[in-house]
């Protein structure tokens, strides 16, 4: 019996509804998975897709190539078709397809093909996760499952959050698509060993994912099937377009600011006699993010979303970055202990993302519409990138437009003021739309 009180632990309630394997394997493993490919891709495809548009620019002799890694943008609108697709070819096809094209692309990549072809099939990566992570949500909030909706999300927000921790982990010692954190990875011989190293997991991993799904796809599409209603009072006052540009300001405040580069380290840094070692802030992240995933498996619903706790959290995380964007570089003093606050703050933001998260399956529980869930997530990748050009473009000294320089503080304080009062609207959305429950 569903509890809609707000009492509910999440860890009961894997411990009660999960105990077979394969519900293991549907709803934890195989979403890990994909989404720490997704992370993996999403990381290499916004650096590869700046250099060639300015390739396309400049009239490089593979200028080519590079309008063709220009034209995956297209790819971020994909989850938009999502609804469409499943309507002409069937959800279970599609979110199968959607598996093996991710698992395909991101073993591909595992090869280290030139860094065009690469972009490319990061940006398939993206594009296909977005539905991958469309149908998973719709078909999961309409499962008959024996627990409420928000637990249901959040088994979505937990396996995210391990993703991104395993990911912070395998960083660490090397051995994904990036360069380590940790300084003895940086020998280029030992370097590009790790990197083939990395193979040895990435293929079964690959093979595992695609047969996880096809064994378990039973599990996710058992619910009752609810029609679609293109309009509700919600989509009417077009609240989604707003939870999606939170969306996209969570990707760009971890994609290009605090995880991959981890830019604590930038801003924090006076000179080198002060310069914080990546071999500090990175362990301290990656506790931080432990922390996330512990905040949302054992703590009560009704506390993760209690409406003044994220204004706290927010309050903190605000705090926070203003020293490290305006205080920490002109006090060198200082600069360990803010970078060290940063960093614990940015549990904070994994806790909105979990707020977003609820507010995209709360707002579609009557009516399951994939079209709103894929809109949203295809928005927010769009956002993303939009900030991303306009942040590089106040850093890159090759490329800066005179307008923007010096302006990424701005930029960057601006993003973090709209993710907290996004999550703040979005608990305050929740709350009105179960009632408080």
């Amino acid at each position: 019996m569903t509890n809609e009180n707000g009492t509910e632990v999440l860890i009961n309630v894997i411990d009660s509804d999960y105990r077979e394997k394969n519900k293991i394997f549907a709803f934890f493993i195989l979403p890990i998975i994909i989404t720490l490919f997704f992370i993996q891709g999403l990381r290499a495809y916004a650096p590869g897709i700046y250099i060639g548009i300015f390739h396309v620019v400049f009239q490089d002799p593979g200028w080519i190539f590079s309008l063709m890694v220009l034209f995956t943008v297209i790819l971020l609108i994909l989850p938009v078709f999502s609804n469409a697709l499943c309507s002409h070819f069937g959800e279970e096809k599609i979110y199968f397809t959607s598996i093996i094209v991710i698992a395909a692309s991101r073993l591909i990549m595992a090869f280290h093909l030139i860094s065009i072809l690469e972009t490319i099939f990061a940006g398939i990566i993206v594009g296909f996760y977005g539905i991958f992570l469309s149908i998973f949500i719709k078909n999961l909030i309409k499962n008959p499952l024996n627990i409420n909706d928000k637990s249901k999300i959040g088994i979505i927000s937990f396996s995210i959050l391990i993703a991104f921790l395993i990911d912070a982990l395998l960083r660490t010692i090397g051995l994904t698509s990036d360069i380590s954190l940790i300084t003895w990875s940086l020998l280029p011989n030992f370097w590009y060993f790790i990197q083939y190293l990395w193979l040895i997991i990435q293929i079964p991993l690959s093979i595992l994912s695609v047969y996880f799904s096809r064994s378990t796809n039973h599990l996710i599409f058992k619910g009752i099937d609810l029609k679609e209603k293109d309009k509700s009072i919600a989509d009417k006052r077009n609240f989604w377009i707003i939870i999606a540009f939170g969306l996209g300001m969570f990707f760009f405040l971890s994609f290009n600011m605090f995880l991959y580069p981890n830019a604590i380290v930038e801003f924090a840094t006076v000179n080198f006699a002060t310069r914080i070692s990546y071999n500090v802030i990175n362990p301290i992240f990656i506790c931080s993010l432990t922390f996330s995933v512990l905040y949302i498996l054992f703590f009560k619903e009704k506390y993760i979303l209690k409406k003044e706790l994220i204004i706290i959290y927010n309050a903190i995380f605000l705090i926070s970055l203003i020293l490290l964007l305006f205080v920490a570089g002109i006090m060198p003093s200082s600069c360990y202990i803010i970078s060290i606050v940063m960093t614990v703050s940015l549990t904070f933001m994994f806790i909105d993302l979990h707020v977003l998260l609820v507010n995209i399956g709360i707002k579609n529980t009557k009516y399951v519409k994939l079209k709103s869930i894929s809109n949203i997530i295809s928005i927010g990748f769009l956002f993303y990138l939009l900030f991303v050009f306009l942040f590089d473009f106040t850093t890159d000294h090759a490329f800066t437009i005179e307008a923007f320089r010096g302006l990424g503080s701005i930029l960057t304080l601006i993003c973090g003021i709209s993710l907290g009062l996004i999550s703040i609207l979005a608990i305050y959305q929740i709350n009105k739309t179960t009632g408080g429950k």
